[in-house]
């Protein structure tokens, strides 16, 4: 939600003028963002506080985190379609302003690259940057690479256009001309594909925003 809303501030006038040149992964990222309330986006910088605690509680007892670096395998560059959102274990880190960093440890069965995450106390980038170094002394993951032609889907890849089906019961429904009215309100203007894409993965951020605790008190 937090980075959704400050990558579409950052992104604002090239999307409202050029949206085409954004790769469809990073577009359909930050597009949403124009269409998220504000109220939305304070709920969620409040959550952030919350988040902030619950790691800094934890590391009190350690200098350092261990994680994989991503929850899954390497995806097509071009998916088929926008359904669902993709779970990133970077995400408490970076939303939490904690230094982390991310390195190769290994291959898939199938030759697809594998990665582990470091992340440390705040303003503690010294040893996070020292263990990542001694890890790459002792190993020679970020030496090697993948044999992409070895990974060459011998497919034509897919268009990149999104599936056109509806999205899940459980998301909130929008109808394609609230979507149109809601872009326009932002100032978007956008082509059928792009609104297409708009209203297939916008439910999940406004599911996301559903999920966010509202009821605290005035103090908090």
């Amino acid at each position: 939600m937090i980075s959704t809303a400050e990558l579409y501030a950052i992104h604002e006038p090239d999307l409202k003028v050029r949206p085409q040149d954004f790769g469809m992964l990073l577009r359909n990222r930050v597009l949403p963002g124009a269409l998220l309330r504000a109220e939305d986006y304070i709920q969620a910088q409040r959550l952030r506080f919350d988040l902030c605690r619950q790691l800094g509680a934890a590391l009190t007892r350690h200098e350092l985190l261990l994680t994989a670096g991503w929850l899954q395998p390497a995806e097509p560059a071009v998916p088929a379609t926008l359904d669902g959102m993709a779970s990133l274990i970077t995400a408490p880190f970076s939303v939490g302003g904690l230094p982390a960093i991310v390195l190769p440890c290994g291959f898939t069965a199938t030759g697809l690259p594998l990665s582990l995450q470091l992340a440390g106390r705040p303003f503690d980038e010294s040893t996070v940057l020292r263990a990542a170094h001694a890890y790459e002394q002792a190993t020679d993951w970020h030496r090697r690479h993948p044999d992409l032609e070895s990974l060459r889907d011998p497919k034509p890849l897919p268009d990149g256009r999104p599936s056109g089906r509806p999205p899940p019961a459980n998301l909130p429904q929008f109808s394609r001309e609230e979507i149109r009215a809601m872009a326009g309100h932002a100032g978007l203007t956008l082509s059928e594909q792009h609104l297409t894409e708009l209203a297939e993965i916008f439910p999940h951020y406004a599911a996301m925003a559903a999920r966010l605790p509202r009821g605290r008190a005035r103090g908090d």
